[in-house]
């Protein structure tokens, strides 16, 4: 047998494999003397068919399962010799398998590429940490309390955190649209709720004050008919509400289930590191996840 190499674009390898008439023939003659020792004819006892007989009634299958067998074998044989990590399935180019002459057929293939591997012993890895300080504490305290704010009534002008009770009655040159009223309707003042330009408005007013302002939908405003249109609203403040916040103390620890308050901020603290290491490693995870991804095909032979 011989074997001859061609290196194409990328990883593509061309291989043609030459197997000699003579090792044809004696493939056939070993595969025909098996089919013999099992073979039925009429006129002839199980097994004992003559072997020319046989190779007159089955030679052309028997002949084709020899060249199969010997494209197996041989094929693997040069891959081995020639030092190749094929990737995927081969496909046959060409083949020439007459009766009497060499086998020759010709396969095309991918190999996996060449993997250089790097000195990683003085390599050095970021492992991701985060620590909370007291502000942090701080910070997530006066979080709860304004979570557990009461909200009392104001003759103050309504400011931003503040909560108002309004009427508004909107128009698009004097013509009400849908949508576009409510009575007694609670707004938390800077929560983003209305369109851009709608709770400004009203930052300056009191109870009993009466305004219109105007404001421009957003282009990207789900109704068709009022996307990028400007419109005037009619405002009616009927209450301004200021958050009044619990003192943080150890009754407010005894409110929120706490002993006391040292163990109210404890808890807090530890409930915090909790989160922020679930989140690394969620985020390590996924980092890792990636590179695996992006490996994949290099990296990882498949089974």
């Amino acid at each position: 047998m011989s074997a001859s190499l061609k290196k194409l674009d990328g990883l593509s390898h061309q291989l043609t494999v030459t197997v000699p008439a003579e090792k044809v023939n004696e493939k056939f003659q070993q595969l025909l003397n098996k089919a013999a020792k099992n073979a039925k004819l009429p006129g002839f006892r199980p097994g004992k068919v003559p072997a020319n007989i046989l190779a007159q009634k089955h030679g052309k299958e028997i002949r084709q399962d020899a060249i199969n067998e010997l494209m197996q074998s041989s094929m693997h044989e040069a891959v081995e010799k020639q030092g190749l990590n094929i990737a995927g399935q081969p496909s046959l180019e060409s083949l020439i398998a007459e009766e009497g002459k060499d086998l020759e057929y010709t396969i095309k293939f991918e190999t996996f590429p060449e993997i250089k591997l790097v000195d990683l012993s003085k390599a050095s890895v970021e492992r991701l940490r985060a620590e909370i300080a007291e502000k942090d504490i701080d910070n997530m305290l006066e979080t709860l309390r304004k979570q557990n704010a009461q909200w009392v009534k104001s003759d103050a002008i309504a400011k931003k955190d503040d909560r108002v009770v309004i009427d508004f009655d909107g128009s698009l040159d004097g013509t009400p649209f849908q949508g576009g009223k409510a009575e007694k309707f609670t707004l938390h003042l800077g929560s983003g709720q209305m369109i851009p330009g709608f709770e400004d408005g009203i930052i300056g007013m009191k109870a009993g004050d009466e305004k219109v302002i105007q404001v421009t939908f957003p282009a990207e405003y789900p109704a068709e008919e009022l996307k990028g249109k400007k419109a005037d609203f009619k405002i009616t403040m009927h209450e301004v509400l200021e958050p009044k916040l619990p003192e943080l103390d150890a009754d407010f620890a005894k409110k929120m289930g706490f002993k006391a308050l040292d163990t109210m901020r404890d808890e807090v603290k530890k409930s915090m590191q909790q989160e922020i290491e679930n989140v690394l490693k969620q985020r390590s995870i996924s980092y890792w996840k990636k590179i695996r991804f992006k490996c994949q095909p290099l990296c990882f032979k498949p089974k």
